[in-house]
């Protein structure tokens, strides 16, 4: 990846570095300071040690499952990575698709934040309800189709394609099944991210271990409100808080072991 432009306080993009180096050494350590600052100099923003980390396992892993808390920035990050997969591959070989339970999910919530962002980092071409364009050409699109219609998020192909189910837990497996069928080459990934709610769904079930995924989690004791990770102010007011999240923590920490374990734990 080209190397970035450097925005804001220098001890912002220390920390960031830092936090990085943390993650990992060599190789992965290159990507992970790849993304980190590709998000400072491009989009503004900077990403925390967990964020790096799911970046990370996108780059290294076919098929990356995160379950976590409340207000870690979960569809930030989704949106940031769908961004950041289009900036790193050349032109006209990447292409991400996106979808959650429902079309206002998609529409409302994913790819507005996708959008936000896209405008925030003045990136080409135009973003949409529905997707974003360059050049007439589609390189993101956000889908719900129907539960039963499996056929309706087939025929998507690039060489690298990201294929994201937010709210994961809320998609059910017919189409969990169609967006593998788009990650069949070894250049594509398939990133799920959502909250350990339902024991029943297949995201629970891909979530423990033995699954075919790389899996995450983010408890709300591994935030940076929790652990004092050094971030910027303006991020750390967005993120879970001890005074908000003991409730939240104490219901996800318990759920954790039985519903959406990492398999290194």
């Amino acid at each position: 990846m080209a190397r970035f432009r450097r925005l804001g306080p220098k001890s912002q993009f220390e920390l960031l570095v830092l936090a990085a180096t943390e993650l990992a050494q060599g190789a992965s350590l290159k990507v992970a300071e790849g993304v980190a600052e590709w998000a400072a100099a491009i989009l503004g923003v900077f990403l925390w040690s967990k964020q790096l980390e799911i970046a990370l396992a996108v780059a290294e892993h076919r098929r990356d499952a995160v379950h976590a808390c409340h207000g870690v920035g979960k569809t930030f990050l989704a949106a940031l990575l769908a961004l950041w997969w289009i900036a790193s591959h050349p032109a006209g070989t990447a292409l991400v698709v996106m979808t959650a339970p429902t079309a206002r999910q998609v529409r409302t919530i994913l790819m507005r934040e996708l959008g936000r962002l896209h405008a925030k980092g003045r990136l080409a071409g135009r973003v949409t309800l529905d997707g974003w364009q360059i050049d007439g050409q589609l390189v993101a699109i956000g889908l719900k189709p129907a539960d039963g219609d499996p056929v309706g998020f087939q025929g998507y192909h690039a060489a690298h394609v990201l294929v994201i189910l937010d709210e994961a837990a809320g998609v059910p497996k017919a189409l969990w099944d169609a967006a593998d069928s788009l990650i069949s080459n070894e250049g594509s990934r398939l990133l799920a991210i959502g909250n350990p709610d339902d024991s029943r769904s297949y995201f629970a079930a891909i979530c423990r271990p033995g699954s075919a995924f790389h899996v995450v989690g983010i408890s709300a004791y591994e935030t940076p409100g929790f652990t004092g990770e050094a971030i910027p102010d303006e991020l750390r007011a967005s993120l879970i808080s001890p005074g908000l999240g003991q409730g939240a923590g104490e219901r996800v920490g318990a759920r954790e072991p039985a519903v959406c374990r990492s398999g290194a734990r």
